[in-house]
């Protein structure tokens, strides 16, 4: 989470090789911080944290030298 707002939201499964990843927003919409995180799972309980993995930081961000302040 990056910003004023604590806010993670908009959660999209890709299914890819097998795997399921889930995308979501880890930060403000509304902040030029807005940014996509991922979550892999692993195995077991779907329902159980335990089960996966979390990106370390966002996997799609603002890049402000290629002027892109969006990525969503």
């Amino acid at each position: 989470r990056i910003g004023p707002e604590p806010i993670n939201e908009g959660a999209q499964p890709l299914y890819l090789d097998g795997k399921t990843i889930i995308v979501f927003s880890a930060s403000h919409s509304f902040t030029d911080d807005y940014c996509l995180a991922t979550l892999t799972y692993k195995s077991g309980d779907p329902t159980s944290s335990k089960s996966w993995e979390k990106s370390k930081g966002c996997v799609f961000s603002k890049n402000v030298a290629g002027g892109v302040y969006g990525p969503g």
